[in-house]
């Protein structure tokens, strides 16, 4: 059985990962700082698929012969590195502390890998952030980067490391999957995003609107040049999203080389869309309050997923519409343990 190391597998990404991977039939490990997730997962996943995870509390920056003598007992085949903190906003705020835990973390974390003196396949959460803004342009692989957020800047400097790692060790292949905005959840109902400090994420945004009284949303920024005046994101089914990383692990681990590929639909939704879908699909109706423009937002960020489709085979499959009611069912049938 083949094995995977999943770290920040307690946030909403890497949650998801866990269970198709286990589904799938692989055996995993995880590391989570639990900085802004909580450890429940964990337990709900075990008590479903009936086994054992091990786990270890560490944010990859601390206790570091901890982390090693964990990867070196559980001796992973793959590793999906998931961990790091993701607030765009946050990052232009306190740019030190994303530096620091983001970079620093993962080349932490390569240096254990290191240790094991055995073929690893690394799969990287990287980020649409990382591209220079292109008027809404869907954005391919080999265009130029440049991020506007310390957030973004980290992901770019991590898969630069990452890239340089693969070319210097025979032992090691590097993937760096780009995100389009994930969304959603798994349908058997074991995981979604349930941050501790206030969600980034839009459609978590909206669960937890919808569970107020008011039922108020804030749109940051109406005056965009779009369709509709806000932001457009091209939205992905978590699973779909998952989907693309199992197989990147898979069909790329024999390679030794590094590769960058975007995951995405290949179409954007603007904000007002997503709100007008979600209402509709869960017959639910918002309050909508215009706010102004946050700092690291860009206008238009959409992926041309090309490459992935042609070389993984890959192709996102479920509708806005899914995504949307996915996320509100999960949350219910989650809610009252989360919130006890």
């Amino acid at each position: 059985m083949k094995k995977v190391l999943l770290t920040g597998a307690c946030g909403y990404i890497g949650s998801h990962a866990a269970i198709q991977l286990l589904q799938e039939g692989y055996e995993i490990a995880i590391v989570d700082s639990l900085v802004n997730s909580d450890k429940s997962v964990v337990a709900r996943i075990e008590s479903y698929f009936k086994v054992k995870i091990p786990f270890l509390e560490n944010n990859l920056l601390t206790e570091l012969e901890n982390a090693k003598n964990f990867i070196l007992e559980f001796q992973p085949d793959y590793v999906m590195h998931f961990a790091g903190l993701k607030s765009v906003n946050e990052s232009v705020e306190r740019p030190l502390m994303y530096w620091e835990n983001n970079v620093s973390s993962s080349a932490n974390l390569l240096k254990m890998l290191e240790s094991l003196g055995k073929k690893i396949t690394f799969v990287f959460s990287s980020s649409a952030t990382v591209y220079l803004e292109l008027d809404g342009l869907p954005f391919k692989e080999r265009d130029a980067t440049g991020p506007i957020s310390p957030y973004g800047d980290t992901k770019l400097a991590i898969e630069k490391l990452i890239q340089a790692h693969s070319k210097a060790s025979k032992n090691f292949t590097g993937i760096s999957l780009r995100y389009f905005n994930p969304v959603g959840a798994n349908n058997i109902g074991l995981a979604c995003e349930n941050p501790s400090s206030p969600p980034n994420n839009i459609m978590t945004k909206l669960v937890q609107a919808a569970l107020t009284d008011d039922k108020e949303f804030h749109i940051f920024g109406s005056d965009y040049n779009t369709s509709d005046g806000t932001c457009i994101r091209d939205y992905i089914h978590i699973c779909d999203l998952i989907d693309g990383h199992i197989l990147a692990m898979t069909q790329l681990k024999n390679t030794n080389k590094y590769f960058t590929l975007n995951l995405g639909t290949g179409n954007g939704a603007s904000v007002a869309k997503i709100i007008s879908t979600f209402e509709v699909v869960n017959n639910i109706k918002f309050k909508t309050i215009i706010s102004p423009r946050r700092l690291g937002d860009v206008e238009s960020s959409i992926a041309d997923p090309k490459e992935a489709n042609g070389l993984l085979g890959w192709q996102a499959e479920k509708s806005l519409n899914e995504m949307c009611k996915d996320s509100w069912d999960v949350y219910n049938i989650l809610y009252s343990d989360l919130q006890s």
